[in-house]
């Protein structure tokens, strides 16, 4: 039989901490990502991914140069 799975507010709570360790370190631009993985319902792993991107100033005249 499965294990129940936690309430959305209790599955929150448990991730509390990873979720604010991530967002303690944010891109100035881009964006942070997270990734929950399960096991018979319960919370096995997170994964983290993250892009910095800038604008580039000065662009050539060209394509998307308005």
């Amino acid at each position: 039989m499965a294990a129940a799975t936690e309430s959305g507010a209790a599955l929150l709570e448990r991730l509390r901490p990873e979720i604010e360790r991530a967002l303690s370190s944010a891109p100035t631009f881009g964006y942070l990502g997270f990734r929950v993985h399960f096991n018979d319902g319960q919370p096995v792993r997170i994964e983290y991914e993250g892009q910095v991107s800038r604008f580039i100033r000065d662009r050539p005249p060209g394509r998307g140069a308005t």
